[in-house]
């Protein structure tokens, strides 16, 4: 029978995977990404996390109805254990990233896998020759450069480190997530009862889902630093919106009274929701463009645009471990 302890062996084997996920997506990403299209790539990937988000909301939605038996939280692990399979199904058959190879030694098989990415199969296209010889390029002087060091991160790229780090770490210490995580109970202590407290989470767990979309189509075309000051002013309107509500909302009785206040709640976050993509998705855009919606896609992005590539894992890695302990998992 499942207990307290299978609960959290399960999950800290959960996290394991989840953070070697967010560190290898990200450098896999940008690592097959034609230059121009960087800011795209990565805002699809943060639209198909914050899609599973929002299915997840409305599966727990959905399964809220059969309590008291034991379907009902049986039920998203099994879901959750499912799409989890199709993802290590899928894995077998993503090839390895041109860059790897050719460091490796298959150098026809890492033009034929840029062929693939960029040019429909053709090996001789220029593009194809063009990104194949740079590439050849890099790997040539890194090997005469010889791998980055820790010292080297926060001593040569001091600045660009810092930049990309502290990026990816405000695009969680905004509290995004500790608000989505904790709003159907917030909802609940303003005045709505349990059911409608989830379905009001579902919605807006749809509103932050599209909030990506804007970051998709103007990352590349009105730069990262717009999109990350316009996300960042709306996330303190939005956070002092809800702050202020929800402390005007424990005082009052329980009841028709508090509904209001709740509903006000529910628009600050979906303004919250909207703003924090935007600022989030350009934060990790401009910390993967260092390395290599609108609040969270961009800051991964400016790492990748900002430090070389023999440097990016080290950033990465430290952006990761501090930002996942400000985000709950649903």
């Amino acid at each position: 029978m499942p207990n307290l302890t299978a609960l959290l062996i399960g999950r800290c084997i959960q996290g394991l995977g989840v953070g070697i996920l967010s560190v290898t997506v990200p450098i896999y990403q940008c690592e097959i990404a034609p230059g121009h299209g960087r800011g795209l790539f990565v805002s699809i990937e943060y639209l198909c996390l914050n899609a599973g988000y929002a299915l997840s909301t409305w599966v727990g939605y959905a399964f809220f109805f059969y309590i008291p038996y034991e379907i009902s939280w049986r039920g998203p692990y099994i879901i959750q254990a499912c799409l989890a399979l199709i993802l290590v199904t899928w894995t077998f058959f993503l090839p390895e990233t041109p860059r790897w190879l050719i460091k490796n030694g298959f150098q026809r098989e890492g033009m034929l896998t840029l062929a693939d990415l960029h040019a429909k199969g053709d090996i001789y296209d220029p593009l194809v020759t063009e990104s194949y010889a740079g590439i050849q390029a890099a790997i040539v002087l890194e090997a005469h450069i010889g791998d980055a060091t820790w010292g080297q991160l926060f001593t040569q790229y001091t600045r660009r480190a810092v930049v990309g780090i502290t990026c990816q770490l405000f695009a969680q210490f905004n509290g995004i997530n500790a608000i989505l995580y904790f709003l159907p109970e917030n909802l609940t202590r303003a005045g709505f009862n349990v059911s409608r407290s989830l379905l009001y989470a579902g919605a807006c767990s749809l509103v932050y889902c599209a909030g990506t979309i804007p970051t998709m189509f103007f990352v590349d075309t009105w730069g990262r630093r717009k999109l990350l000051l316009t996300g960042s002013a709306g996330l303190v309107c939005a956070l002092v919106l809800i702050g202020g509500l929800q402390y005007h909302a424990d005082p009052l009785p329980q009841g028709p009274a508090r509904i209001p206040t709740a509903d006000g709640i529910f628009a600050g976050s979906w303004i919250l929701s909207v703003f924090n993509r935007v600022s989030s998705d350009s934060c990790r855009i401009r910390w993967q463009a260092c390395v290599s919606t609108c609040s969270s896609s961009v800051p991964r992005m400016s790492m990748f645009s900002l430090l070389p590539s023999r440097t990016t894992h080290l950033p990465l890695s430290l952006s990761q471990m501090g930002s996942h302990p400000m985000a709950p998992r649903r």
